[in-house]
């Protein structure tokens, strides 16, 4: 078995290998482990004992109650700069941890929800439909709702623009506070920009920030649109009120570039 599971150690990463801290079993054993590396429906680990020799060992998923995972390498970086509504910084973050995580999507513990509630909305606000179509080929749920409803109505913005917009009507009702409504009225708000409807776009793009304050990756989009649609209006008065929040809250966007040149 020894000579067994070092092979499976010293082979390429098909399936997947990352560190973790504990793995803990439904007959309440307990492992920790330094490294562990998935083959089907087996997870193979290794622990340092107390001499630091390495030993090896095998459990099979069926049998994990949870996984303790560590905290994935820059997704603190990206909780930050997603607070501070940098969509493409933390696009260039989370990229990279999709295919990890994705790998163990269906162990418990696992940390795909986490990856998505981030890489999503980044997605929304920065992406493009390279992006989304990669995600869309990649997509197992995340057993939180909202979040598979918002990724769902993503894919259809790019597949499908008009069950996208029934979608938006579903999902966009006055002080819903979801991310698939943020989504919504971010797309009611630009059909309404190019159909010249003012009223309707600043109020799709205020609901945003009124309604779903969390989702602030999002804001700056919603901040920009709404810009827009007071200058169609002709009131650049709130627009350049506007423009303040916005750079007082998200300066070093590219949303708050594209809103002060508008606004000279």
């Amino acid at each position: 078995m020894r000579c067994r599971l070092s092979l499976i150690f010293s082979l390429s990463l098909l399936g997947g290998s990352l560190f973790a801290q504990e793995i803990v079993m439904k007959d309440g054993t307990m492992h920790k482990a330094t490294e562990m590396r998935r083959e089907g429906q087996f997870i193979f680990y290794k622990t340092l004992a107390p001499n630091t020799s390495v030993t090896e060992g095998v459990v099979a998923v069926a049998q994990i109650q949870s996984i303790v995972f560590p905290e994935l390498e820059g997704f603190a970086e990206a909780r930050v700069a997603a607070a501070r509504g940098h969509a493409l910084k933390v696009l260039r973050i989370t990229e990279g941890l999709v295919p990890l995580v994705r790998v163990h999507a269906d162990l418990p513990g696992n940390q795909w929800p986490d990856v998505m509630r981030l890489h999503v909305p980044a997605l929304v606000a920065g992406g493009n439909s390279e992006a989304v179509s990669a995600l869309q080929k990649q997509w197992v749920s995340t057993a939180d709702t909202d979040l598979d409803n918002a990724a769902k109505v993503l894919f259809l913005n790019k597949s499908d623009p008009e069950k996208a917009g029934l979608a938006w009507a579903a999902l966009a009702k006055p002080g819903a506070s979801s991310l698939g409504a943020a989504i919504s009225w971010l797309g009611i708000g630009q059909q309404a920009l190019e159909s010249k409807k003012w009223g309707l776009a600043i109020r799709s793009f205020l609901s945003v920030e009124l309604f779903v304050p969390a989702q602030r990756l999002l804001h700056p989009s919603a901040l920009l649109g709404a810009i827009r649609g007071m200058l169609g209006a002709g009131d650049e008065v709130q627009a350049r009120r506007l423009l303040v929040e916005l750079k007082s809250e998200y300066p070093d966007t590219p949303e708050y570039e594209s809103a002060a040149g508008l606004l000279p």
